[in-house]
């Protein structure tokens, strides 16, 4: 097999994957969901902005976490009898720029537990959790082997 050929995910995107294909995103508050179906070879990469639509929407979006997951699923034509066969990492959610207030909910970590809840109710496992902190990450997908690495991105000194 040749070189794959890389596709980046930026914000509000939720891309799948081909055996041809390598996806990749950088996050910060941002909250990357991967999802694998193995049985099927699909793997989908979604970068999300924000928890929660405001409202109900069928539009294939990552700008929210609960709408990314429901298109990362469409993508897959995966139907609720599959999602026991699908799994789920999730990754990003840190603070990067912000200072925690007393009392005061971060974007970042609003966007994990969003996801996190999501996915229990779907009844997908979460096979791997590498969120939160004050470091952004960078994922790596790849489609042909569904393999993914996930990389700490330190924090800036001038921030």
């Amino acid at each position: 097999m040749g070189k794959l050929k890389e596709v980046n995910v930026h914000i509000g995107e939720v891309k799948i994957a081909t055996n041809d294909t390598q996806l990749k995103a950088i996050f910060g508050s941002c909250v990357g969901v991967a999802l694998f179906w193995r049985k099927r070879s699909l793997c989908t990469l979604t970068h999300c902005l924000l928890p929660s639509s405001p409202q109900p929407t069928e539009e294939i979006t990552g700008r929210w976490v609960d709408v990314a997951i429901a298109s990362s699923l469409r993508l897959m034509d995966a139907t609720r009898a599959n999602h026991r066969q699908i799994e789920a990492v999730v990754t990003g959610g840190g603070n990067i720029v912000q200072t925690q207030s007393e009392g005061k909910t971060l974007v970042g970590a609003s966007n994990v537990a969003v996801a996190l809840e999501t996915l229990k109710s779907l009844r997908i496992a979460v096979i791997e959790e590498d969120v939160g902190g004050d470091y952004g990450r960078r994922i790596i997908v790849n489609g042909a082997s569904l393999e993914y690495r996930i990389e700490r991105i330190p924090r800036s000194s001038n921030v």
